[in-house]
């Protein structure tokens, strides 16, 4: 395969994949009127819950100042808390709150609906190889130099 093929399929297959586990939660977040990266956001933190701002703005793909302004108005409506580092004040860890994580765990509930309902229409054999697929490129793209 050559590499502008498989550049193609990057592009392809990002949104799709985006799509297959960030699907918009339509009505089952209006009532926290969150938009979807500020969903991601919550979704990531929880995920990896205490981590450095640094660790989820690379996770995320996004700019320091994005997840900066992002970060503000989770504080703000009480989702998140940030943490300065005694030892090195540049460092802040991010923490969801108690509504924060009832966030959290209600859209990974969704997330799982969500992956359950779209692999429920592919065959044993092809979810198994999806699934195998998925934690063969986790596993190799953890090798690869930022």
């Amino acid at each position: 395969m050559k590499e502008q093929d498989l550049s193609r399929i990057f592009i392809e297959i990002l949104p799709m994949l985006d799509n297959f586990f960030f699907k918009e939660f339509h009505g089952v977040f209006d009532q926290y009127k969150l938009n979807k990266t500020q969903h991601k956001t919550i979704i990531v933190i929880g995920t990896f819950n205490g981590s450095h701002m640094t660790e989820i703005w690379k996770r995320m793909g996004i700019t320091k100042g994005n997840l900066s302004i992002i970060i503000d108005s989770l504080t703000r409506l009480g989702y998140v808390t940030c943490e300065r580092h005694t030892d090195d004040r540049r460092k802040v860890s991010i923490h969801l709150t108690e509504s924060g994580m009832k966030i959290y765990e209600e859209a990974i509930s969704e997330i799982n609906k969500n992956i359950t309902h779209k692999l429920s229409a592919v065959s044993k054999e092809e979810k198994k190889k999806f699934i195998d697929s998925i934690n063969f490129i986790y596993k190799i793209a953890g090798k690869f130099p930022d």
